[in-house]
C-alpha cells in the first residue's frame, strides 16, 4: 500500500486486468470473461457455480482496488452488461 491507505498501489494481477479492460475499449466485459482472458493471473473456476467463486470474488476485490488507486485516470462503469472503462468522449 501507499502511504495514503486511500489509495492503494496495483499489483501484477491488477495491473493486468486493468490493461484488458482498457485493450477492450468501449466494449463491455463480462467478470467471467474477464476470467477466461485472464487465467493466467486468476486460474479456472471450479463448478458450475461461477458467482459463488472464489475467481469472481478475487476479481470483484481487484476492480475495486483499481476504482481506488490513486496512479491512474480512469472511470469504470459496471451494468448488467459487465464492465467497462469509460471512453473518453
Amino acid at each position: 500500500m501507499a502511504n495514503n491507505q486511500n489509495k492503494p498501489e496495483l499489483n501484477g494481477r491488477q495491473w493486468a486486468l486493468y490493461r484488458q479492460l482498457k485493450e477492450n475499449g468501449n466494449n463491455w466485459m463480462t467478470l467471467k470473461e474477464l476470467a477466461a482472458v485472464l487465467q493466467d493471473y486468476y486460474g479456472l473456476w471450479k463448478g458450475k457455480n461461477f458467482q459463488n467463486s472464489k475467481v469472481r470474488r478475487v476479481i470483484t476485490k481487484d476492480i475495486d482496488v483499481i476504482e481506488r488507486a490513486g496512479i491512474i485516470q480512469k472511470i469504470i462503469i459496471k451494468g448488467y452488461k459487465g464492465i467497462k472503462l469509460a471512453a473518453n468522449e
